[in-house]
């Protein structure tokens, strides 16, 4: 309102405020009018000269009384000077989500209009926060220099600072009491970079500073931002002042194998697997023996397949005990009985790996003389993702993460090749505290193909601190933009193998590794 009545006496869209007092709050009625008066004064110098200043005072009525709400000084133009920028990158990374939630949950109820912050970056040591936003004007407004909302958004990244990021910390309602100066330059429909303090306190009070940069420009400054927090004598003070202590063993003093569990145990479902694999082996054998398979991978493929033959026809299959009894069968009544697996898979949770059993089966010639791509075979109807999810299945990580989160909640996890984030997912749940918050500072999604990290961030969205980014563990992953020496824990499963060199690749993990990190391996042996 103070930067509209300056513009409309001076012509000049900047202005700057200063020793702003807010005395009350304006409660908009929900039915009915509200009326707002914005009063500026001219000061004086002396009985002949005035100022560039005037004192604002901003009031409404109601009908029957006037209340004084804000006072201060303005001017037209942004006196407040050029600042050094922080390039400093900051190591929390809160989502814009959950931080309005939390909001919500502490007395800041902001509608759909208001949460326009994006990036958020918070230090964990001091209060500081680091975030970005556009300056959005519909079309339909007057024209800012900066829109209210936008102004609104950088007062919120003060909240940030305050907390450093923890939004467990948000507790009760704070308003602001002072600004000593805000100087609002141009930055109208611009991506707006802001850096925000909150590093005195005195009494009560708490006092910070902010400074928001569009195109490398300084385009708002806020200095002197002073909080003091509201009575609520209707709340319980019990729901807000109380911390709670988690005993936990420590992970470095557990054998950690021991807190990995098998789940899953032999059923009807994974002997009919087993034996619609051999039957389909059986039916392709002699394909199989007269291929030239055009990778040594595929060469590999194929002597294991025809090595599980051999084991078979020996009764030496741990699941399908009576195996031998396969060979005796002719192909016709092979057949007959792969339909009839496939038919009694039809209602069973299996019923997509019998599936992709019987589509390799049918596709073996072309795998092996590479006329076939194998993934357009795996990627059919998420085949590849339920394979994994049955995989992960087998086993259950949840007391091995809760102890490592437990021990070290602020841990840099690195995932390589992590697919369609399957395990991922699992990970990502168990990696969270009893009240939802993330047992880790970052975790890093990471895969060789860039279709691969579109489908992790859809499936991954609902968690927190998660970064997606290109990797090829065969190359130097510092010149792929990775730190040296920067992760607590490397997640690498059933993806090691596949590179040309394992030494290389090892090497490579190693180097991302800290001195006293923790590589969590899977892989899948037959």
């Amino acid at each position: 309102m103070v930067g509209e009545a300056i513009r409309q006496l001076t012509g000049v869209f900047q202005y700057t405020l200063r020793d702003v007092v807010f005395h009350t709050a304006i409660i908009i009625p929900e039915t009915g009018p509200k009326e707002v008066m914005t009063v500026l004064e001219r000061q004086r110098l002396t009985n002949t000269s005035e100022s560039l200043w005037y004192r604002f005072n901003i009031m409404s009525y109601d009908g029957s009384t006037c209340k004084k709400h804000c006072t201060g000084l303005a001017c037209a133009g942004s006196t407040s000077g050029s600042s050094d920028r922080a390039t400093k990158a900051l190591p929390r990374r809160v989502q814009a989500d959950r931080f309005y939630k939390s909001l919500s949950k502490a007395g800041f109820v902001y509608g759909p209009s208001f949460r326009r912050l994006e990036e958020i970056f918070t230090d964990i040591l001091k209060p500081v926060a680091q975030t970005t936003l556009t300056d959005d004007q519909p079309s339909d407004e007057s024209e800012y220099s900066l829109h209210p909302i936008t102004l609104d958004s950088i007062f919120q990244s003060l909240i940030l600072a305050a907390c450093k990021g923890d939004l467990g910390m948000l507790h009760g309602i704070r308003l602001p009491t002072l600004i000593q100066e805000i100087c609002v330059g141009h930055g109208v429909g611009k991506t707006l970079d802001i850096h925000s303090h909150m590093n005195e306190r005195e009494s009560d009070t708490v006092k910070g500073y902010s400074h928001a940069y569009a195109d490398g420009e300084l385009v708002c400054s806020v200095r002197g931002f002073c909080t003091r927090p509201v009575d609520q004598s209707g709340e319980n003070p019990m729901n807000s002042n109380v911390g709670y202590l988690r005993w936990a063993p420590d992970a470095s003093f557990q054998p950690l194998g021991s807190l990995i569990k098998v789940t899953m145990v032999c059923d009807r479902n994974q002997i009919l697997g087993e034996t619609l694999f051999l039957l389909c082996a059986l039916s392709a054998r002699q394909d199989l023996e007269n291929a030239t398979p055009v990778q040594p991978h595929l060469t590999k493929y194929r002597d294991w397949i025809i090595g599980q033959l051999e084991k078979a026809s020996r009764s030496e299959n741990s699941l399908a005990k009576d195996s031998a009894r396969l060979f005796a069968l002719s192909p016709k009544d092979r057949d007959q009985m792969i339909k009839m697996i496939l038919d009694e898979a039809q209602s069973s949770d299996m019923r997509p790996i019998f599936e992709l059993i019987s589509k390799i089966y049918r596709s073996l010639p072309r795998l092996l003389d590479g006329s076939l791509e194998p993934l357009s075979i795996l990627m059919q109807d998420s085949s590849l993702g339920t394979v994994y999810n049955v995989g992960n299945a087998t086993w259950d990580y949840q007391a091995l993460f809760a102890a490592l989160g437990h021990s070290k909640p602020q841990m840099r996890i690195l995932e390589i090749g992590g697919g369609t984030a399957s395990l991922s997912e699992n990970i990502l749940q168990y990696l969270q505290s009893e009240f939802g918050e993330p047992l880790y500072q970052v975790y890093t999604f990471t895969d060789i193909s860039s279709g691969f990290l579109s489908r992790a961030k859809e499936r991954l969205q609902q968690y927190p601190n998660v970064d997606y980014q290109l990797l090829d563990i065969s190359k130097d992953p510092e010149q792929q933009g990775l730190g040296k020496e920067s992760y607590d824990l490397i997640i690498a499963s059933n993806v090691l193998h596949v590179t040309p060199d394992l030494h290389d690749t090892l090497t490579h993990v190693r180097k991302l590794l800290r001195p006293d990190g923790r590589l969590f391996l899977v892989e899948i042996c037959a």
